[in-house]
């Protein structure tokens, strides 16, 4: 008995610290405790609950969980045959997927899914075999009413509940080899109560992007031309009247993964499209605030000019903008405060999408004047331009 106790201390000590998706070869330990256990994934520091671990203690231990790369579970599958559960893979919040927990087989199959946002983990069930000897059964329920039920039939087995707290599924460990012999689910203990993301970096700088002019184009707002028949001048109102949006939305990952809905802001050197000069426009950073999700600005490009023709005379007019559009990954710092105090912080990413107008610019000359590289309504769908044209 000494020397088992001595071998499992020094295993203990050799596994220490994080674990991210282990196998780790279980020695059978008689009545090993809940914090033996945890020590083993490097869970002990981590803000989950304890597991209600069913099933056989043997096989290869695994422990699987991303919670300090601010990932979260986002679904489960389960394979089984009249026997019990043979195994089991979960996926991620960022659309990565634990290895396969067991081995795929079996008549009896189920899989579900869910987004944190809408709905959470509101019950999870599970049964032994009957024969101390693997996972039986495994039903788990989120709070939109979906299910996972999957195992051999219980008949008049008691069930073990997990407490899922949070709903919000963080890790997985248990026992497996060619079935799933043992499989506990850990959660957040607490809900998210604030969140905040800085520290923000692009890929690419502004002055890398205004060397390329990426995403920047001018465009033909409106053109036209008057010519004068007549013997006498003749005054040729040119006008245009377009309506378009400026907007701006911020994505991150981690307010997906959390289920966060509230308000989060997003602080720090900000890369944008803005203003060069009235009717221009370049790439810039901005010490400010903003919050993820959408802004959305209306603008209405404007411009009216009257010019004499003269007899025999042609004119042409173009209005033009600048239109840019940026579509860029950036790289953060999210911080975490669980409702029960417990704080955290991780690097994560999201994208940053931008579409700019500048003011309208009108030039006239008495020859072909340039238009824009690009048509407006090949960019504003659904909106039509108003222009117009005329004698005096």
């Amino acid at each position: 008995m000494l020397l088992s106790l001595k071998k499992l201390a020094f295993g203990a000590l050799l596994i220490g610290g994080f674990c991210d998706a282990v196998s780790i070869p279980a020695e059978p330990v008689p009545n090993a405790s809940l914090s033996v256990r945890s020590e083993r994934c490097g869970w002990e520091n981590a803000p989950f609950t304890g597991p209600r671990r069913v099933g056989a203690d043997k096989g290869t231990l695994f422990c699987e969980t991303r919670w300090e790369a601010g990932l979260t579970m986002t679904g489960v599958e389960a394979w089984a045959s009249k026997k019990g559960v043979l195994a089991v893979q979960f996926f991620y919040s960022d659309g990565s997927s634990t290895p396969v927990f067991g081995k795929i087989g079996g008549d009896r199959h189920a899989r579900l899914d869910w987004d944190p946002t809408t709905t959470g983990v509101e019950q999870v069930r599970s049964w032994g075999d009957g024969r101390a000897k693997m996972l039986g059964r495994l039903y788990m329920r989120l709070r939109n009413g979906d299910t996972l039920d999957v195992g051999k039939d219980i008949g008049g087995q008691d069930a073990f509940e997990t407490q899922v707290h949070s709903g919000i599924l963080m890790g997985v460990e248990g026992h497996s080899d060619d079935v799933v012999y043992k499989l506990g689910l850990r959660f957040l203990r607490s809900p998210v109560k604030k969140m905040r993301v800085g520290r923000i970096t692009f890929d690419e700088t502004p002055e890398e992007l205004n060397k390329k002019m990426q995403g920047i184009q001018s465009v033909d707002v409106y053109s036209g031309s008057s010519q004068n028949s007549h013997s006498a001048p003749q005054k040729w109102k040119f006008a245009t009247k377009q309506s378009v949006r400026n907007t701006k939305t911020w994505q991150n990952t981690a307010t997906h993964g959390f289920g966060y809905t509230y308000t989060l802001e997003v602080s720090g050197q900000l890369l944008g499209i803005g203003a060069s000069g009235s009717h221009a426009l370049a790439y810039t950073y901005e010490d400010s605030k903003t919050t993820i999700g959408a802004t959305e600005q209306a603008k209405e490009l404007g411009s009216e000019v009257e010019i004499e023709v003269k007899p025999g005379e042609t004119m042409y007019c173009a209005a033009t903008a600048w239109f840019g559009q940026y579509d860029g990954k950036y790289n953060a710092h999210v911080e975490l405060v669980l409702e029960d105090g417990f704080e955290w912080g991780f690097k994560n990413g999201g994208m940053m999408h931008q579409i700019a107008w500048s003011e309208v610019s009108t030039h006239c000359d008495d020859h072909p004047v340039p238009v824009g590289d690009v048509k407006i309504e090949d960019l504003v769908k659904g909106d039509r331009k108003r222009g117009v044209g005329f004698v005096a």
